[in-house]
């Protein structure tokens, strides 16, 4: 049968985890297979790593919606509600905006037509404000839970019975942030270390230019601006 309607998918992952553990291609075989029972055909599915639901401002997002301006695409489907947006008032914005712009939105797992429900019958607008409810609400319980597994690991010092390595700079357990250079590259400590005693050694040796730089450090800093 021929297919009738082109459509673009959106999918979004919020983290690392998310990536790692398939959130993107489970996203593409729900919006696949739900396009194929209906004869839809997927011209796109736009991608979002990496990004927050509470975000209301995302570059793959952005650029669909004016792709379906471009290439007259008047359908959007997501796996659920929640790849849209978890907070349920980012969740209400983002389906108004699509809304506005004449594209119906529809949600592959429950097979909603949000667009026409946010339009139309107040008893829908009401179900769908409700998934939206419980999303945040996951959300929240999820967030709680990491602050809980990351607060325990803090006070014990240990992940999965290992002891953490990770140190803060006044010795506490690290389990924030970003690694430092020298956690990346363990390596470069002794390199780096005597790179320090080489300028600290090169400044006493001249008083009258305490700020300036050994000409190895400059030749490794910027070789372009050593002259021979």
């Amino acid at each position: 049968m021929k297919r009738i309607n082109a459509v673009f998918g959106y999918s979004r992952v919020s983290g690392s985890d998310q990536l790692k553990g398939g959130g993107l291609n489970r996203q593409r075989v729900v919006i696949a297979r739900y396009c194929q029972d209906r004869n839809l055909e997927v011209k796109r599915i736009f991608e979002e790593e990496g990004v927050s639901g509470t975000l209301s401002e995302r570059p793959a997002f952005a650029s669909m919606l004016a792709d379906c301006e471009l290439e007259n695409v008047k359908i959007i489907v997501v796996e659920d509600l929640s790849r849209l947006a978890r907070e349920l008032m980012v969740q209400m914005n983002l389906a108004t905006l699509i809304a506005s712009k004449g594209i119906e939105l529809f949600s592959a797992n429950t097979g909603e037509n949000i667009s026409e429900a946010l339009q139309s019958d107040p008893m829908r607008r009401a179900m769908i404000q409700m998934q939206g409810v419980f999303a945040e609400l996951e959300r929240a319980v999820i967030v709680k839970r990491l602050e809980n597994g990351i607060k325990q690991i803090e006070d014990s010092g240990l992940r999965n019975g290992v002891p953490v390595k990770r140190r803060t700079l006044d010795g506490r357990v690290k389990v924030r942030g970003r690694l430092r250079i020298t956690e990346r590259y363990p390596e470069l400590i002794p390199i780096v270390a005597d790179l320090r005693g080489l300028q600290k050694r090169y400044r006493g040796a001249n008083q009258s230019c305490k700020y300036s730089t050994h000409p190895h450090l400059s030749a490794l800093i910027r070789p372009d601006r050593v002259t021979s």
